[in-house]
């Protein structure tokens, strides 16, 4: 060929590209403002929804149900759960009391569906630059898929003007600051996320087996310090046991995943509540899953109370096993790679351990949902093990399964699909972190998307 030829194919091959690059960024451009429009739009619903905070059910907004609560603690001094907050410690009322003076009341509640977008972004951020093997040379398509798939969850949280987000994001910062050796941030950090959400207790069990003790004992001491001191120096010494009593009789008393399954409170035996406890609930015996206004059940047996209990506690006492049997090593005897597959199993599990598990608590596992994507790809070509592929194409389909209600009552969430994709997702954890703790494994490793055994 001439030179003449040869300059006319470089010539093309250099438009092609630069034509690849002008479509690549336009679109991208394209995206980021789609993405834009999209939060702004759920930031004035969320606002839209707290409007009067003193609707039937906070008008649909949880947030406007924190507001009322705290609202009624800088006004007479006590924690009213008639105001609207019922399972929550003491110490989180304590804490979010300042939302009061954020008036009125949709102002607060736009402004924190910014703080939960943001929640989002970070945990995404603080996933893909050091806790999940090799994601900073992932494409761009690749680093957004996992917040695809945890968006209709996230969606949902960010509506209500829920806590997951944040309580995934104090999770997620607490296991980076520990990886960091900043052991009093990775405390503070996991003693917030237990206030909140007290089924989290299971991560500082994954730092005690793991050796980490200045950051349990770091945890220990803000819990101590917010739970106990600032609290009751917030209410009195009377004030904060009354609290607390109150909150042992209603929670831990009545609200226990044992208790729930043998009393008939229809709005935790909703479809929307997906907790193990009561998805095996739906699912062995006849309860009813619907609203008053579109009843329907989804049972596959018709056992008594009892029974379930009995299958609940095998269920749970397997999954406490295998979490406490894989995490029973100390940190300094493991790779990265395991110590990520191992925080992940421990979230989880306290997940399965709450008795109520609104469908938006589930945007909580953006962390592990994105380390699940990682083994996916790094697993294409058939080195490592397949049922995190298929734990991987389940959570897609499951959270797709949410456009079936569009034509058909939530028969797919009152069976629980979306817990038992997380349950799905644990047990790649699990199978993942076996893998990689094997000798002599590289190939296996490589597989799971790690760097090194």
């Amino acid at each position: 060929m001439t030179d003449a030829g040869w300059g006319g194919n470089n010539a093309a091959s250099r438009g092609r590209r630069t034509l690849n690059a002008i479509v690549k960024k336009r679109l991208g451009v394209a995206l980021a403002v789609l993405a834009a429009l999209y939060a702004v739009s759920m930031v004035l619903v969320a606002a839209y929804r707290a409007h009067d905070p003193y609707l039937k059910d906070g008008g649909n907004s949880d947030y406007a149900k924190f507001h009322v609560t705290a609202r009624a603690l800088v006004e007479t001094g006590r924690i009213s759960p008639d105001a609207g907050v019922r399972n929550y410690l003491p110490a989180f009322v304590v804490l979010s009391a300042p939302i009061a003076w954020i008036r009125p009341c949709w102002l607060g509640a736009g402004l924190f569906a910014v703080l939960n977008i943001c929640a989002v972004a970070l945990t995404w951020h603080l996933a893909m630059s050091r806790l999940v093997p090799g994601a900073e040379e992932w494409p761009l398509r690749r680093k957004l898929l996992p917040l695809l798939l945890v968006l209709p969850f996230a969606h949902d949280c960010i509506l209500m003007g829920q806590m997951p987000l944040l309580v995934g994001l104090l999770a997620v910062a607490s296991w980076r600051f520990d990886r960091d050796g900043r052991e009093r941030l990775a405390g503070l950090m996991l003693a917030l996320a237990i206030i909140i959400k007290p089924f989290l207790a299971t991560v500082g069990v994954f730092y005690a087996l793991k050796g980490r003790w200045r950051t349990v004992w770091s945890c220990a001491l803000w819990g101590a310090l917010l739970g106990v001191g600032l609290t009751m120096l917030a209410l009195g010494r009377d004030e904060w046991g009354r609290a607390h009593y109150d909150y042992y009789k209603r929670v831990l008393v009545r609200e226990t995943p044992m208790t729930v399954l043998k009393t008939n409170n229809p709005r935790y035996k909703r479809f929307n509540n997906q907790s193990v406890a009561m998805s095996l609930c739906r699912l062995l015996s006849e309860t009813e899953a619907g609203t008053a206004r579109r009843r329907f059940t989804v049972n596959v047996a018709s056992l008594p109370p009892g029974a379930v209990q009995a299958v609940y506690s095998v269920f749970m006492a397997c999954i406490a096993a295998l979490t406490l049997w894989t995490g029973r090593k100390p940190a300094g005897r493991l790779p990265p790679e395991r110590l990520n597959l191992e925080f992940c199993a421990f979230l989880l599990w306290g997940i399965f351990g709450s008795p109520i598990v609104w469908t938006f608590y589930f945007g909580l596992l953006l962390y592990p949902v994105t380390l699940l994507t990682g083994i996916r790809y790094a697993n294409r070509g058939g080195a490592g093990p397949r049922f995190p592929v298929f734990a991987w194409w389940f959570w897609i389909a499951a959270a797709a399964s949410l456009a079936t209600e569009a034509f058909m009552p939530a028969y797919l969430r009152a069976a629980g699909i979306h817990m038992w994709a997380a349950a799905l997702v644990w047990l790649s954890m699990v199978v993942c972190a076996g893998r990689v703790g094997l000798k002599n494994s590289r190939k296996c490793v490589r597989a799971l998307g790690c760097s090194h055994a």
